[in-house]
This record gives structure tokens, sequence and C-alpha cells, in this order.
């Protein structure tokens, strides 16, 4: 029989030639047995039986190394959710943004904008309002990279040393019982809207500005692991075994091949591993300052801001916060405020998250200096930025941010500690 396009021949169909093809999906077929064979433990049913199951799943994959070893010891965050942490659900999406770029997704992504935009659309106003309007839309690109990264937990890393250390306080103050139920959802629910807001009113500011028109004027590590770990078993493209074996120009079929998604060499060069390592010392930072006193010392410092108005004090502090972003680190500032709100909250006996949030989402307000953040170099602008951030800030926090938080109500474990630390203070 002659062999044309996807056919075979009798020689194809033997044993050896299919032992071949298999033997390129070895990584996709162990990863298969290993999880399906021990199956009956979790029939079974005992929390043992589930851990047994575990830990067998880990073991073959470990010594058949199906996938890289390094990969196969995050298989535990999604398989036992309760170990999911906040640097796990960093590195999650970091994983996931290096897939993102190695598949060039993000090109494909700028290219659809461009086909249907257009690279050059026809304009037919005067040199200067094109001028004008071409400030604008760069403007537009620096000021979403800054407010997109408020609506997700992964977004940006102070979303997530907020979420890190109020667990960790929760924990603390409850003896372990509590956590501050900051999700990935529920920070969506929260955030999305209010980077919606503070986007409609940037598009009314560049306006007034530069276009002219008017004169007047988002448990979550364990999700994150999992499909990051999809990402070294899942094939780039069809691969080149069985049916997809293409022949090549002389006849002759090409080698069976089979490439996933990652590999580990390619994850582990473009991982920015230093933003983990901070991520993990800042929470270690923020336990020492807790354990030695020192948050709750500048916290006491701070009740000077008592006398405000809830929400003129929190204002007052966001400010504070947007003003420090503007020439360190965000993450390190968040680290920095993050003891030092959740005290100074306890000890006027207001909700901890209330301010802590507001210096959170502050820290990514970076607008004025091309040092505060990467986009800033590209196009640079004023204060005004920073004022219409901080007041939909302001109108998140006092408003939709109470009912998805739940900051009405203060835990009572908080209000024993501020209890406690008065007679102390006393």
């Amino acid at each position: 029989m002659e062999m044309t396009g996807y056919e075979f021949s009798d020689e194809k169909r033997d044993c050896k030639w299919f032992l071949r093809n298999l033997f390129v999906l070895r990584s996709i077929v162990i990863v298969l047995v290993a999880v399906t064979v021990p199956i009956p433990l979790l029939i079974e049913g005992s929390v043992e039986f589930k851990c047994a199951y575990v830990v067998i799943v880990m073991a073959i994959l470990w010594l058949t190394e199906a996938l890289p070893i390094p990969v196969t010891a995050l298989m535990p965050i999604f398989l036992f959710p309760m170990l999911g942490d906040t640097t796990i659900l960093l590195l999650g999406g970091l994983i996931v943004a290096v897939a993102v770029e190695e598949v060039n997704l993000h090109k494909r992504i700028a290219l659809g904008v461009i086909k249907m935009i257009g690279a050059q659309p026809n304009i037919e106003p005067s040199k200067p309002k094109v001028s004008r309007m071409s400030k604008g839309f760069a403007l537009c690109v620096c000021y979403a990279a800054n407010i997109g990264g408020i609506s997700t937990l992964t977004g940006t890393p102070p979303n997530l040393v907020l979420q890190g250390q109020a667990n960790q306080l929760y924990a603390e103050k409850s003896g372990g019982t509590v956590d501050s139920g900051i999700s990935f959802a529920k920070w969506m629910g929260f955030a999305l809207p209010m980077s919606i807001v503070i986007l409609i009113l940037s598009w009314i500011w560049l306006q007034i500005v530069f276009l002219g028109l008017s004169n007047a004027f988002i448990r979550d590590s364990s999700a994150a692991i999992f499909i990051a770990v999809l990402l070294f078993i899942l094939p780039i493209k069809p691969p080149n075994v069985f049916c997809w074996n293409k022949l090549t120009e002389d006849g002759k079929y090409e080698k069976p091949k089979y490439t996933p998604i990652l590999n580990w060499q390619t994850t582990a060069m473009k991982v920015p591993w230093g933003v983990v390592l901070l991520l993990g010392g800042g929470f270690a930072m923020a336990h020492a300052s807790t354990e030695s006193g020192l948050s709750k010392w500048v916290g006491h410092k701070m009740e000077v801001f008592s006398d405000f108005e809830p929400w003129v004090m929190n204002f007052v502090l966001s400010c504070i916060a947007a003003g420090a972003t503007e020439v360190t680190s965000n993450s390190a500032t968040a680290t920095l405020l993050m003891p030092i709100m959740a005290n100074l909250a306890i000890a006027i006996g207001s909700h901890p998250l209330y301010l802590m949030i507001s210096a959170t989402i502050s820290c990514s307000f970076a607008f004025m200096l091309p040092v505060a953040t990467p986009p800033n170099a590209i196009a640079l602008t004023g204060i005004m930025m920073n004022i219409i951030a901080l007041l939909g800030l302001a109108l998140a926090m006092n408003t939709w941010a109470s009912p998805i938080f739940g900051l009405d109500s203060i835990p009572e474990f908080f209000k024993l500690n501020a209890t406690a630390t008065t007679i102390a203070s006393i």
C-alpha cells in the first residue's frame, strides 16, 4: 500500500511502531497511570488513605521523572489545598505568565488589537489635535498597565502582600481558627469595579488635557499551581505521533515528537525569583516587626489620626502611601505598611482591613515619576492621576468594600486584643 498523506503501511502498524510513538508520549501516559492506579485509596475515604494516594502519585512521578522534579514537588499544593499560601499563589501566576510569553499569546493579543483598529487609523483632524491624541493614547496604555494590576490578587505584588499578612494577622489574633477572607473572587469583586471607575475618570481627564474634546471638564494558590502543572503536560501543538504523524518531502514519516508548553529550564530562567524572595522576606520582616512590638509602637504613635473621621483618616493614610510609593518599590512599601496599618486600626477600634486594603491599593498609584513603576518611563504625567485614583479608592472603601469584606463588623478577637493593649499601656 502506498504511503500518502496520513495513511499508514502495514509495517507502520506493527508493535514496534506503536511503542515508538507511545514512548514519545510517555510523560502523559505516566502521569495518567500515576493518577489513576492509586484511586482505590481515595474510595476508601479515610484521611490516611487520601494522604497515601498523594504520596504514591508523587513517588511514581519522582522516580520516573515524567514531570520535572521541581514541578512534581508543587503538586501537594493543589492535592492538599490546605497547604496553599500567598507565595505559592504568586509563583503559580508567574509560571502562567511565562507560558503566555512562551506561546506568544501576548503578541497574538497585540496583533488582534491592531487588526481591529488598524496600524494607521485614518484621522483628519488638524496636526495639533493629532499630537494631543497621540499623547492621550500613550498615557492610556501607561495608566492601564498600572490600574489593571489592582483588579486581581496576582495582578501586582502588593495585593499578595496584603493577603499574606492579613491571613497571618488573623491567624495570630484568633489562635489560628480564622483567616482574613481575602480570596481571589472577593478581591476581584471589590477591585475590578474600582479599576473601571478609575479608568472612566482617567479617560475624562485625558479628554480635557490631551484630546481637546471638552473644555469643561479582580484556595486560590491551589488553582494557580494546578494550571501551572498542566502547562508542563499539555503539548504546545499536536504531537507528531500516531494519526498526527506527517510525511516528509522524501515520503518518509517524521520522527515522533512531543513538546509540552513549558519545560523547567525555560521556566527557571524566566520566572522572576527575586519577587518570590521579596514576598517571603517581607513576611519574615512583618512577623519580626509584630513580635518585637515595633509595628505596635509605630501604630500607637500614629493614633493622632484617630481624632479624624474614619474616612478622612483613611484618605490621609492613602495619600501618604501613594506618595511613598512614588520613590520606593510598591512591594516594599506595602510590606512595611501592612503591620503598621493593622496595629493602628486595632488601637483605634477600627477594622484592620479598612486601613490595610486602602494602603495596599494606594501602593499601586504610582503615576507621577518614571522611577515609580516601569510603565511611567514610557509616558510621563502629573499629580492629577493620583488624585483621581485616590478619590476612586475612597469611594470604593466607603461603599461596596464593607459588604464584601465585612468591614462593618470587627471580629471579637481584635477587640480583645485592643483592650489588652490599652490596659498594658496604662
